[in-house]
C-alpha cells in the first residue's frame, strides 16, 4: 500500500484539503506544501516519487481544496472578487518553486477578514 498518494488521488479527481492534525503533528502548511512536493519525510525519507504533486497543486489542496472540504468554497480559498479577504501574503511566489525553496518561504502578513491580523516586517 502506498501512504497519502495524493496525485494519484488528484488524477482520481478525489477531493482533497491540506490541513493540519496539530497538536499532533506540526501547524506548518508551507512545510506540508513542500513535503507533498518531494515526498520526503520529516525523517528524511523519500516516498513513492511518482506521487509528487507540483507546486499549483500543493497549493490548490491548501486553498480550494480545504474550502470545499468544509463546505466553504463559495466564500473562501480564493483572492477573488466576492470572497473573504482571509489570505497570507509570502515573500515569493510559491509556484513554480523547488520544494527545497518552498520550505523556506517567510509569512509576510496574515489577513482575516479584511484585517492585518500578523505582520512580519523583518
Amino acid at each position: 500500500a502506498q501512504f497519502l498518494p495524493l496525485k494519484t488521488m488528484l488524477a482520481e479527481n478525489l477531493s482533497l484539503g491540506g490541513g493540519s492534525d496539530a497538536p499532533i503533528v506540526g501547524m506548518a502548511p508551507i512545510a506540508d506544501m513542500a513535503a507533498a512536493m518531494s515526498r520526503r519525510t520529516a525523517g528524511g525519507k523519500l516516498l513513492d516519487q511518482s506521487e509528487c504533486l507540483g507546486a499549483d497543486e500543493a497549493l490548490q489542496i491548501y486553498t480550494r481544496g480545504a474550502a470545499t472540504l468544509v463546505g466553504k468554497e463559495n466564500v473562501s480559498g480564493a483572492i477573488e472578487t466576492g470572497m473573504a479577504a482571509d489570505f497570507t501574503v509570502l515573500d515569493r511566489d510559491p509556484r513554480g518553486l523547488a520544494p527545497g525553496e518552498v520550505e523556506k518561504l517567510k509569512v509576510l502578513m496574515t489577513v482575516t477578514d479584511g484585517r492585518i491580523v500578523c505582520r512580519n516586517d523583518s
